[in-house]
């Protein structure tokens, strides 16, 4: 599993930033141009950074007039997208339904699979963390169901029910 991008929200110069990784990426411009930041939102990405309270992360820009920096924004969110993740990862725990497809014609000995790992911060607030899944849905069959029983009637496999509940009263809801 590599880096392919990461899109920057709102962290220091970083308005709308995304940056796609190849086997070797380099950062090259000016002084004071926001390369730093990128290293900044890796760290923030890969660790475990749970807020985000300094002024000094947020986005702003100086008030002449003032001679202060004001914040454009009190959220950063910075978003990873990880490819080429080995064909187990769609049974990994906390994985199933989040790992996706993706073309592999110009990279032919990829496994075409990724997934998008994204932390959102609201200054003075805990992170939230999430990843894209599949949209998930209730079989028509199994909507009115409310006891183990009634799953099974409609063709739920017994197996997957014991794996979850074991011997479990079957009429309870």
């Amino acid at each position: 599993m590599k880096l392919y991008s990461l899109k920057v929200q709102g962290l220091r110069k970083h308005l709308d930033t995304t940056v796609y990784f190849g086997d070797s990426t380099f950062l090259i411009g000016k002084n004071n141009i926001g390369k730093s930041t990128l290293f900044r939102a890796l760290e923030i990405l890969l660790t475990d950074i749970r807020k985000i309270d300094s002024d000094d992360e947020f986005i702003s820009v100086l008030n002449e007039e003032q001679n202060e920096n004001v914040l454009l924004s009190n959220k950063i969110v910075i978003t990873g997208e990880f490819r080429d993740c080995p064909e187990e990862s769609k049974g990994w725990k906390g994985l199933k339904g989040r790992v996706f497809d993706y073309d592999t014609t110009d990279c032919p000995e990829e496994t075409g699979l990724r997934i998008f790992y994204k932390k959102t911060f609201v200054k003075g607030s805990n992170v939230k963390i999430e990843m894209r899944q599949l949209k998930r849905s209730v079989k028509e069959s199994y909507e009115e169901c409310k006891t183990i029983n009634e799953y099974l009637d409609n063709g739920f496999p017994k197996e997957i029910l014991e794996d979850l509940f074991g011997e479990a009263d079957q009429q309870k809801n």
